[in-house]
């Protein structure tokens, strides 16, 4: 039995046509965050989730904000035009 993924076979070679740099942009993403109480995993995913699709990040600083220690985060980030 076969599975129907929704696209057309045209659809798909019309896609392998194209330059992967029409497909996805990586790009690096600095950001500054206040380090607030509780769990960091989940505030920094929704942070960089804004910005694209992360393929890896690094807590690279924390730093003396105005209003208490800020994390800078560094990031590459897949996105699509």
């Amino acid at each position: 039995m076969r599975r129907s993924s929704g696209s057309t076979r045209s659809d798909r070679s019309q896609r392998s046509r194209l330059p992967v740099s029409e497909l996805l942009r990586l790009e690096p993403v600095a950001l500054s965050l206040p380090r607030g109480s509780g769990p960091l995993l989940g505030k920094i995913r929704a942070a960089l989730a804004a910005e694209g699709e992360p393929l890896r990040w690094a807590i690279t600083a924390v730093e003396a904000g105005p209003h208490g220690p800020e994390l800078r985060i560094e990031a590459m980030v897949m996105r699509r035009p």
